[in-house]
């Protein structure tokens, strides 16, 4: 029992021994970046919605993410070039960002071909969602550029079914 004792004299007094000083910077130390990272991650988070809010006179007209899917499918289908693959939909403080994941023909004009689906769907939701300057991106992502015709044709053929994938909603 007498060492025990003499473990806890030992622990008390070099608890007194260490500066005040030293323990604040140490705690700062280890707080400071833990609090830059949860401030970080609260500014940066993804804001992945679940429709479109468009406030109109007397109430407000909500489009599920569901029919946003569906009605940017409808705009991809259009296009020969490409077939609709994905939707993520994810709203800013002033918009929204259209994240449409495609498969494109073999030798498609990748450049051209985005800038034909971003204008066409900004124009079409303007048009037909009331969403005139609310969507601040269209970002097309090319899933699969497909090596031969014949593997496009039986995609194009086919009909354009979206593949499982957890990132679709939430």
């Amino acid at each position: 029992m007498g060492s025990l004792g003499q473990l806890g004299e030992r622990l008390r007094n070099g608890w007194e021994a260490i500066d005040q000083g030293f323990l604040v910077g140490v705690l700062i130390g280890a707080a400071l970046p833990l609090l830059l990272y949860l401030l970080l991650g609260l500014l940066l988070h993804r804001r992945r919605c679940r429709g479109v809010r468009i406030a109109g006179e007397g109430g407000v007209l909500f489009v599920s993410v569901t029919a946003v899917r569906e009605f940017v499918r409808g705009v991809v289908h259009e296009f020969a070039e490409a077939s609709f693959h994905a939707l993520e939909l994810d709203w800013r403080r002033t918009g929204y960002i259209f994240n449409v994941s495609v498969d494109v023909a073999p030798g498609a004009e990748l450049v051209a071909l985005r800038e034909q689906i971003n204008g066409r769907l900004r124009a079409e939701a303007a048009r037909r969602l009331g969403l005139d300057g609310q969507v601040l991106e269209v970002n097309v992502v090319v899933h699969r550029l497909l090596a031969n015709d014949r593997k496009w044709r039986r995609r194009k053929g086919g009909a354009d079914t979206e593949e499982p994938s957890t990132t679709h909603d939430e």
